[in-house]
């Protein structure tokens, strides 16, 4: 689109504290993408799985590598709309910033653990609903927020609202269902391995323990203010909307290229998947380029076939989305970006509005055609049936899982063997007076950490340590975690300080 129109309004950028200015060069949103691309967190992803472990290729993608190339597709997509590029590429590089070591399985392990699904052999505290869950698309806000202090003045990385909106926005907030919970007559029963012996399931029908209740305080922090100074709808962002699509279209042709480097899937199902679901949607030049990849070697069709996926899935994103962006402005008699951002209060990501074709809702502006849409996601199942149930990963997931689960059992049997950094985080989060937290030391605080932890099997410190726990394995790399279980489990390894 020409006009720049639909841009994240600067005017209504909302930060939790206070922060320096953004000096001549930088807008808000430049800001954000600086301090996640400088962030530790945002380092430690070069070294978390995307689907393969890195150590098994040098060449697979990581959680650092995926999140670049989502910049990059979603960028582009950007500009072709006409919407702001900074936004888009800070949401981009941070939308996976609180992802766990191992990739998805990681988070589910830590899920299963901080619901009290995982009782992890009678170690982990009874926990309230309110404290709750694990997403690592809701850590993410947590990380930038509580605990990737940037500067004492600052609170975490002090983002503002539409980066921290478009880093939750990314996937669900809420898991979808429990693999383990099984309806009988008269409940639920539980078929996790570790909890058989149980007559049913914990949570029965309160369906709030999907809801990751933990991070409902964090809501606050990607939300507009209103005229009186009060909190009013979310900062959402077509921005925000471009990169959960981008996140998507990285994945697919990702997965592609990956899984035939790693021969978990072969060429000749690859051609039959595209030529029955992608074929429709091709250009004659991408339809030239699809015919001639039969004869071209195997170094060349790899990133030939990617580039078919992405140039295609991205083209068809940005033309329809632009048809329905205009429905949009002609509905609400939006000429410019001003009328849009004097329009932005009153609208939110149900808004409805009428087109020729029907009615639509603003979050479903940012959308592929929707024969497009159910085809890229039978394609989606296809490789999720070749590749993330293949031997190779579920073997991996194998592994990742019970290194994850052993290290909070470690934590939770004995936390003194957390870092001291871990150590503080666990005594400030148990002591809201700041003035206490500048005069204890680490060594105060470890033979406090010894008195309350054992004089108590349900006190608030447990559920604190169980926090602290999640935080801190969520953050490891792959290589770290595997490294910390053998420090902590192996016999023969060494004893050496981190």
């Amino acid at each position: 689109m020409k006009k720049a129109i639909g841009k994240a309004p600067l005017r209504y950028v909302v930060r939790a504290g206070k922060d320096y200015a953004t000096g001549p060069y930088r807008n808000e949103f430049m800001r954000d993408r600086d301090r996640i691309l400088y962030s530790k967190p945002y380092r430690r992803l070069s070294r978390k799985t995307q689907i393969f472990l890195p150590a098994s290729d040098d060449s697979v993608r990581t959680r650092l590598t995926h999140s670049l190339e989502v910049a990059q597709i979603s960028t582009i997509s950007a500009q072709a709309l006409g919407l702001d590029r900074d936004l888009t590429e800070a949401i981009a590089l941070g939308h996976d910033i609180g992802h766990t070591p191992f990739g998805h399985t990681g988070e589910r392990i830590l899920n299963r653990i901080a619901t009290n699904c995982d009782r992890l052999g009678g170690l982990s505290p009874d926990l309230g609903i309110e404290e709750m869950g694990f997403k690592h698309n809701l850590q993410g806000v947590r990380v930038t927020a509580d605990l990737d202090i940037l500067y004492q003045e600052v609170s975490g990385l002090n983002l503002s609202n539409f980066a921290l909106w478009g880093i939750q926005n990314h996937t669900k907030r809420s898991w979808t269902k429990c693999g383990f919970r099984q309806e009988i007559e008269d409940g639920y029963i539980c078929n996790f391995p570790q909890n058989r012996s149980r007559e049913s399931c914990i949570h029965g029908n309160n369906k709030n323990a999907l809801m990751n209740h933990f991070y409902d305080k964090y809501y606050d922090l990607w939300k507009i203010k209103n005229g009186n100074d009060e909190f009013g709808h979310e900062a959402w962002s077509f921005e925000g909307f471009l990169v959960e699509f981008a996140d998507e279209i990285a994945q697919r042709h990702h997965d592609i290229e990956d899984g035939l480097t790693a021969k978990v899937i072969n060429i000749d199902d690859i051609f039959d998947w595209i030529d029955q679901l992608m074929r429709p949607y091709f250009t004659k030049q991408e339809l030239r380029i699809f015919s001639s990849l039969i004869k071209d070697g195997p170094e060349f069709i790899i990133p030939k076939t990617s580039k078919l996926i992405v140039g295609c899935l991205n083209r068809n994103l940005i033309s329809h989305s632009r048809s329905n962006l205009r429905d949009f402005y002609k509905a609400f008699s939006i000429n410019s970006n001003k009328d849009f951002i004097d329009m932005y209060p009153n609208l939110d990501t149900q808004t409805e509005f009428v087109t020729e074709n029907g009615t639509l809702l603003i979050k479903e502006i940012i959308a592929y055609p929707e024969k497009l849409e159910m085809d890229q996601k039978i394609l989606q199942e296809k490789l999720k049936n070749s590749i993330l149930n293949s031997y190779e990963v579920q073997r991996m997931d194998g592994k990742a899982g019970f290194i994850i689960r052993q290290l909070a059992k470690a934590y939770l049997s004995n936390p003194q063997q957390l870092p001291d950094n871990m150590i503080k985080q666990l005594f400030i989060n148990s002591h809201p007076d700041k003035e206490v937290h500048a005069i204890v030391s680490v060594g105060e605080m470890r033979s406090w950490l010894n008195q309350m932890y054992y004089s108590s099997r349900n006190n608030s410190v447990r559920r604190n340590l169980l926090r602290v726990i999640c935080d801190y394995i969520s953050s490891m790399t792959d290589d770290f975690a595997i490294t910390e279980h053998a420090r902590l489990y192996s016999s023969s390894e060494s004893i050496k300080p981190h």
